[in-house]
């Protein structure tokens, strides 16, 4: 690689760790001012909900106050819940009663603004001012007792003399039951006796426009009184923030479904009411990655600009270096002896170029030393072409070999002897496959075709007392692993296993894949190992794992088998495994991690 190229690459690496350094730092406090901006959006929404629903709560706090300050309405009031009871009041007096508390109920402006103010007793008195002769229950019916027997929540009242909050139900007043309401209850004394409650009703769908998100995408609220049931309770949304009643600041908060969500909790002391504003964390997710496709196109084009700067000023740079170097590639040893001083008067580089400037001068000077050197070099060069002879002589007598290998399988073709050709070229093949020393390593697929060129030689010989079977994955072909690992473990079956036996010879070499490695197994049917053998060739291996000197390894029988672990074991640096033993015949199990070919 050259200067120019180097300073491109070296130069780009920088601006490529500068420019991610500084996308990721900006990346991170872009990340924290939207969580801090997220943060104060929901807070800013809770406490506008909040504010709107103590407002709403305090417009209902003066409406009692308009009527517990009227006296005409409360002696009335006492009047219908207490004489009334107790038979005193005749039908004159309780037209009037009721007259009074009407004219209030319906005169008084702010009443107005709600959907129903009812004043009603236990012992069934009930007015209102939505008094509809065919929608609402009868003052001093059974059905009235019983609607008021049956309002659990003001069992629930701890101080009945305060505003109480019951969250969304039927209008228990309306014989339709069909409209859903909100209510602030509070009980009323009068004369010191208690007589009875006032009670203003509004309809749900202010709750609605209270808490419903318009401003923000994926945010939906709840309201949950003290008592721990909901003022406001979003439509499909089954989520329970109980657990984050003392929680501060914005919470993470997972669903049973798996999803999650940002929540802020937002507490009225005065209503003791907790607003829960949460947003879907997709939403959140969406701007986060939108902030990241922000910063990646910016520092890609922060990148490309910089790229183009690099190459244009290494270029500009390295221009003397690369004069000089075509000067240095373009000039043949003939010019050189033919026209000495034309080369050397020659200057390529650039005086500002200061040190290559002087190198050029240095290399002119080592010109001038050339042609002291000119009859070395003749001899130096006949030195060469002996070398370059010799070599050619080696490599003649395996190229003699495979045209003789060649001529025979010709001649097999033309006598009609097809076996004779196919085993001249199996056996050429082997030796093209041996003798190839490019590559110290093979794949899995090319040591088993080898393999079973060699099998099939074997079996030209032993004929029908030979069978063979080589099986492997598809996926595990292209794996590397050492050149000739499975021939050497084939000829030692051949020759080791089946000493003294005349039945029928069968081999077997399977791969497979278990993890992260290739398990590779040459069985056979013959003899097997020897007991004392096998021990000595385990002892063996362990010295060959510890890496013991050859002389204190290799002994007596299976040579081979020994020279091939050796091999392997220090081709992988000790990561490649053989395991022997008898299983109806000798088996050798190799263990090749994947990267042996690689390393």
């Amino acid at each position: 690689m050259n200067t120019a190229r180097k300073l491109i690459l070296l130069f780009s690496l920088l601006a490529v760790a500068m420019t991610a350094a500084n996308s990721l730092y900006f990346y991170n406090a872009s990340i924290a001012d939207l969580d801090r901006s997220t943060q104060q959006s929901l807070d800013v929404i809770s406490s506008e909900m909040l504010s709107e629903v103590e407002q709403y709560v305090s417009l209902m706090d003066f409406a009692f106050a308009q009527l517990t300050n009227d006296v005409d309405f409360m002696n009335s009031f006492y009047e219908a819940c207490q004489r009334l009871e107790d038979d005193e009041l005749g039908a004159n007096d309780i037209v009037v009663t009721q007259t009074v508390m009407s004219h209030t109920l319906f005169q008084t402006p702010i009443l107005k603004e709600f959907y129903r103010v009812s004043a009603y007793a236990p012992n069934g008195f009930f007015l209102s001012n939505k008094f509809e002769i065919t929608d609402t229950v009868v003052s001093m019916s059974d059905e009235a007792r019983e609607i008021v027997a049956s309002m659990s929540y003001l069992q629930d009242m701890r101080n009945p003399f305060q505003t109480h909050l019951v969250g969304p139900h039927m209008d228990p007043w309306s014989a339709s039951r069909g409209d859903i309401v909100f209510t602030a209850v509070r009980g009323v004394a009068w004369r010191g006796d208690f007589i009875g409650y006032l009670e203003i009703s509004a309809s749900a769908q202010v709750l609605r426009d209270i808490f419903t998100v318009t401003t923000m995408d994926g945010v939906s609220a709840q309201a949950i009184l003290p008592d721990g049931t909901a003022l406001f309770h979003g439509r499909g949304d089954a989520a329970d923030y109980s657990g984050l009643s003392n929680a501060l600041g914005m919470v993470h908060f997972s669903l049973p479904d798996g999803s999650e969500r940002l929540v802020v909790r937002t507490h009225s002391r005065d209503l003791g009411l907790d607003v829960y504003v949460a947003m879907d964390m997709s939403v959140y997710l969406a701007r986060r990655q939108e902030i990241l496709f922000s910063y990646v196109m910016t520092a890609a084009v922060i990148l490309a600009v910089g790229v183009v700067v690099i190459v244009v000023m290494s270029l500009g740079l390295t221009a003397s270096t690369r004069r000089l170097t075509r000067k240095m590639k373009n000039l043949s040893t003939d010019n050189l002896m033919a026209h000495p001083e034309e080369a050397i008067s020659t200057m390529v580089t650039r005086r500002g170029d200061r040190e290559i400037y002087h190198l050029e001068q240095v290399f002119n000077a080592l010109l001038r030393r050339l042609q002291t050197s000119h009859q070395t070099e003749i001899a130096v060069r006949e030195g060469a072409l002996q070398a370059q002879l010799n070599a050619l002589q080696v490599q003649i007598n395996p190229h003699f070999v495979y045209n003789t290998l060649n001529i025979i399988s010709a001649k097999g073709m033309e006598s009609g002897s097809e076996e004779i050709s196919d085993l001249c070229d199996q056996f050429a093949q082997m030796l093209r496959y041996a003798n190839d020393l490019r590559s110290r390593d093979a794949s899995l697929g090319d040591e088993l075709k080898n393999a079973r060129r060699y099998l099939a030689l074997a079996k030209a010989r032993y004929e029908d007392l030979l069978s063979f079977t080589i099986e492997a994955p598809e996926e595990a072909l292209p794996m590397k692993i050492p050149k000739l690992t499975i021939q050497p473990l084939l000829e030692n079956a051949l020759a080791h296993g089946f000493a003294g036996c005349t039945g029928r010879r069968e081999i077997a070499v399977v791969g497979r894949l278990e993890g992260g490695a290739l398990k590779l197994t040459v069985r056979d049917n013959g003899n097997g190992f020897d007991p004392a053998m096998l021990e000595h060739l385990r002892a063996a291996f362990q010295k060959i794992a510890a890496n013991a000197p050859r002389e204190a390894v290799l002994g007596d029988g299976h040579i081979g088998l020994l020279n091939t672990f050796m091999r392997l074991h220090y081709y992988s640096r000790g990561k490649i495994r053989m395991h022997i033993y008898n299983d109806g015949g000798a088996v050798v199990e190799l263990t090749l991690p994947r990267e042996t070919g690689e390393e």
